[in-house]
């Protein structure tokens, strides 16, 4: 199909081309002439070339043409309003240039002087204008590459910003919010099954809690960890005086990890049943317990692991479901002969997904997953999600706005141009450099204005 489109696209210039040629010989065009357009650091240093000192501005980059004239994009650019800054003496890193758009306008049958036009929210490392376009009087330009800077990440959300002639000021383009940082509160609850199934694999357990808390900060507060015991439920019973429905640990009430291994070691186990609906519904009460319940920079984790099937099956739906609702991101970890459905109905309530759902043989296999599910841990809760459909990763960064305009109906004209261009070059390469230039001018007006009706 591309060669055919291909076909298509070669034929339609050749037909401009028969078409308009003899409209060419009617247009009062300087013979062997051009018109060029410098950058504002050649300008600045009076030369017909970049100086050997002076970092390009990638002027040109992007070109929008409208019947007012044309924008021309410098996403390289260090400093707009002061084009020496371009030295390579002065700045130290490219890759924070803040990028300008030049507005060169129609005077007549020419374009005349370029000049810059200001946008006050420029920064270093914006590249402003990498994405541009002109439609009637309305302009468009984005930074797909801005940056939005947090304490322990950088992030790339990119902007949009869009400007009319009659108004001066670049405006953020409407819908798009402003990012926010990856929150690093954390609320960790790890719900233990304490039935008599786990028997002397208890201390497998101990350990494997041990390592997984060790891979998050707890010293400054900011990650609280807890630990819960669940095994059976005394009917009749209020939470207060449930003696098999432990909290072993506070939220938060240890900020040093050795205290932290040393209190874990010193649990003993129940061995009672597996009473998990309940033990989620334990949970849920510890975590409305924390004063930052009700902070919305606080993500609350709830990791369970079970080695068998709830002996409570019955209220699994609705108390699974209860603590998702309030925002508690539950991880499930079963272990030997654990029910699969049951994980799934915690994790998501989903069971055709297997998404926050881990499984091993036996309890010597908890520490293979240690790994992947701290990871799953800072990719959902610090990037603000509770699905990973929804949550970017921090390999991958957030995506980034402004390259989508890349296809739009002028840009996509932009390049039938440069295919126009090629075909000028080789059907009339022996014919002089004028009249190809001519031939080449008259098709692209030609194309531009069947652009306005397409």
């Amino acid at each position: 199909m591309g060669a055919i489109y291909r076909s298509i696209e070669y034929f339609v210039s050749l037909t401009l081309l028969a078409l308009y040629f003899p409209y060419a010989k009617l247009h009062n065009i300087e013979q062997d002439s051009a018109i060029f357009k410098y950058s504002p650091v050649i300008r600045y240093h009076e030369a017909n070339a970049l100086p050997a000192d002076v970092k390009a501005s990638y002027y040109g980059y992007k070109i929008s043409m409208s019947e007012s004239g044309l924008l021309v994009s410098a996403p390289k650019m260090s400093d707009s309003d002061r084009p020496q800054s371009q030295s390579l003496n002065s700045v130290s890193d490219p890759n924070f240039a803040e990028g300008a758009v030049e507005t060169c306008p129609k005077v007549g049958s020419e374009i005349g002087r370029c000049t810059n036009i200001p946008h006050s929210s420029v920064m270093g490392g914006d590249h402003f204008a990498m994405s541009l376009l002109e439609d009637e009087d309305e302009m468009l330009a984005c930074s797909p590459m801005k940056a939005h800077v947090c304490p322990d990440t950088m992030e790339f959300p990119g902007y949009c910003y869009h400007r009319s002639e009659s108004d001066s000021v670049w405006t953020q383009l409407g819908g798009q919010t402003a990012a926010e940082c990856p929150s690093s509160k954390i609320d960790m609850i790890f719900l233990l099954d304490g039935s008599g199934s786990i028997g002397s694999n208890w201390n497998s357990v101990q350990s494997w809690t041990i390592s997984m808390a060790r891979n998050f900060d707890i010293s400054d507060g900011e990650i609280r960890i807890g630990v819960i015991q669940y095994s059976l439920y005394q009917e009749g019973k209020p939470w207060s005086q449930q003696s098999h429905m432990h909290t072993e640990i506070p939220l938060g009430s240890i900020t040093n990890q050795d205290n932290f291994a040393a209190a874990v070691g010193a649990i003993s186990l129940d061995e009672l049943s597996t009473d998990t609906s309940r033990g989620l519904q334990k949970a849920l009460l510890d975590f409305k317990a924390s004063d930052r319940w009700s902070s919305s920079d606080t993500r609350k984790v709830l990791i369970l692991l079970t080695d068998g099937q709830a002996t409570d099956p019955d209220l699994l739906p609705s108390a699974s479901s209860a603590a998702r609702s309030e925002g508690i991101i539950i991880f499930s970890v079963g272990v030997g002969r654990y029910n699969v459905n049951e994980l799934k109905l915690i994790a998501t309530g989903d069971l055709a997904s297997v998404e926050r759902v881990y499984g091993v043989d036996n309890f010597d296999g908890l520490s293979s997953i240690i790994s992947d599910l701290t990871t799953s841990i800072n990719n959902i809760v610090l990037e603000a999600g509770g699905s990973t459909s929804n949550a970017s990763s921090i390999e991958m960064q957030f995506a980034q706005a402004g390259f989508s305009i890349s296809s739009s109906r002028q840009v996509r004209f932009i390049l039938v141009l440069m295919e126009v261009r090629m075909v000028c070059c080789v059907l009339f390469d022996d014919m002089s450099t004028s009249v190809c230039v001519c031939v080449c001018v008259c098709v692209c007006v030609c194309v531009c204005v069947a652009s306005r009706y397409i």
